[in-house]
């Protein structure tokens, strides 16, 4: 599908941020969160097979 059409479906929540009290405007949580999944993937060169990725997704 479009981004732009995935866009504008989601457009009502795109500026929650700004109409709800306590909501973040940014994702820096989730960031924090898979941070270390991305640095080990980034310092290990990826993956190269089906099964080092399934291995990462476990780990």
């Amino acid at each position: 599908m479009c981004f732009n059409r995935n866009l504008l479906k989601r457009y009502d929540h795109l500026f929650t941020f700004i109409f709800k009290e306590g909501v973040s405007p940014t994702n820096n949580i989730a960031e924090r969160g898979i941070r270390p999944a991305v640095q080990w993937r980034k310092i290990c060169f990826g993956n190269r097979s089906d099964n080092g990725s399934l291995c990462n997704a476990r780990i």
